[in-house]
């Protein structure tokens, strides 16, 4: 189960009985901690970033300094905008002294948790060449879409 800052607010939100909304990135923990789910629906990986400020206000890789990363299952994956991509199997390196993107006994896990980072980005909103800006969606969540941590 990854946990992180972005479920405090949901969890608090959930606790008190108010609306998570939509927006929001992270889930309640109400529901697991209660064991009214299973651990093993949690959310598998945590995701950061980071961004450098640009005129535009959004998050187009190709434009800025940037870095983004996944972390979850014993490895964690992280891309720079202009200085490429680093895996890293935590369990046996956690130190990360040893990058295995360009591995290709590695390059099966490294699709795949680049595939989950490219899904967490269009998720929350990462705008690529073409497209256009993302509708704004101010609604609450439904309390069963909070506590199944859909978005």
């Amino acid at each position: 189960m990854a946990v992180d800052l972005t479920d405090l607010m949901p969890t608090l939100l959930d606790v008190t009985g108010q609306g998570v909304p939509r927006q929001a990135q992270g889930q309640s923990l109400v529901p697991f901690l209660t064991g009214q789910r299973e651990v093993a629906g949690a959310r598998q990986y945590s995701f950061s970033e980071r961004v450098q400020p640009n005129p535009q206000r959004n998050r187009r890789i190709s434009e800025v300094r940037a870095s983004f990363m996944i972390r979850g299952q014993g490895w964690k994956y992280v891309r720079y905008a202009k200085a490429g991509e680093y895996l890293y199997h935590l369990t046996e390196d956690p130190g990360e002294t040893r990058n295995l993107a360009n591995d290709p006994q590695y390059r099966s896990r490294r699709d795949e948790l680049a595939a989950e980072l490219d899904a967490w980005l269009r998720r929350t909103g990462r705008r690529t060449k073409g497209e256009g800006p993302r509708a704004k969606d101010q609604g609450r969540r439904t309390k069963d879409e909070t506590q199944s941590g859909s978005v």
